[in-house]
């Protein structure tokens, strides 16, 4: 069984024991998350669609790892006049384990 998922801004197909790797949830390492935005279900006996979610589904999962993702460089320059700027960013991110797929 699998499931899409909305997280944030941005949609996962999630997978029972699977680890994901989502933007920056505030909760602490350890704690539990209840993800209520399933958009879809596939399961043995057919799949189940929202419109936009499903009703009374949810995932539920546990944060596993506080990080940070690669650092993205953005650099801008004009010629012939020695102007050079350069920035760094690193988004912040959570690591989430999969522990539970409900549906109804």
């Amino acid at each position: 069984m699998y499931a899409m998922v909305l997280i944030g801004s941005r949609q996962y197909k999630v997978i029972e024991g699977q680890d994901i790797l989502v933007d920056k949830i505030s909760k602490n390492v350890g704690e539990e998350v209840v993800l209520e935005n399933v958009l879809m279900v596939q399961k043995d006996d057919g799949t189940v669609f929202g419109n936009p979610v499903i009703k009374n589904a949810k995932i539920i999962a546990q944060v596993t790892k506080q990080t940070r993702g690669p650092k993205i460089i953005s650099f801008k320059r004009r010629r012939k006049k020695g102007y050079k700027k350069t920035r760094g960013h690193r988004e912040y991110l959570t690591n989430l384990k999969i522990n539970k797929i409900q549906v109804g």
